[in-house]
């Protein structure tokens, strides 16, 4: 969900199925701190959550890393070679500044990949951590092996390795002390979407 945020600090959360009883803070933890967030003047902020690792965070506080390439529509991407296809999207919960993720239903074969920044070609990483570098060749062993992709974040580099499906809640809402700013008729409110 994209917002439009007033300028000051603000704080927030997810929460599943419109209820604090399952919500995650700082770094995915379960029932976590609250995270910051901290805007100079108003903005439009971007808020990603991954259900399987419960990653919760913004397009201001993190790097928002994808690995495009040709096995994209193998893992139900619109096409290949798209940026802002988030089933590609690698994460860095402890903010050590490595995004990783395991990626799992690619057929066996030989494919290419690049790392982007912000969902965007604008910013992106190919072979050996050169800026708009060539194309990193990986190759998948056998049919639907989880394969790990890790991205440096100090060097550009990308690497690609070989290494269970998480039930999706039923709603993803982002409460935070932000709600009244943006049409919510208070702060805090998981049910108000």
């Amino acid at each position: 969900a994209t917002l439009i945020i007033p300028a000051g600090s603000w704080e927030y959360k997810a929460t599943l199925n419109d209820s604090w009883d399952e919500n995650y803070g700082a770094g995915g933890v379960q029932s976590g701190p609250n995270i910051a967030l901290n805007l100079a003047q108003e903005t439009a902020v971007k808020f990603y959550y991954d259900h399987k690792t419960h990653w919760i965070t913004d397009n201001i506080n993190s790097l928002i890393v994808t690995a495009p390439g040709s096995y994209q529509t193998a893992i139900g991407c619109a096409g290949d070679w798209d940026p802002s296809c988030l089933r590609s999207w690698l994460q860095d919960p402890d903010g050590d500044g490595i995004f990783s993720a395991d990626i799992a239903g690619i057929p066996a074969g030989n494919y290419e990949v690049k790392a982007t920044i912000n969902e965007s070609w604008d910013e992106n990483y190919g072979a050996g951590g050169v800026p708009s570098g060539p194309n990193i060749p990986f190759t998948v062993p056998s049919d639907c092996a989880t394969m790990y992709f890790e991205f440096n974040s100090t060097t550009h580099l990308l690497t690609v390795s070989a290494a269970g499906a998480v039930a999706q809640p039923g709603s993803v809402t982002i409460p935070g002390n932000f709600q009244s700013e943006v049409g919510c008729s208070g702060d805090w409110q998981p049910e108000c979407a």
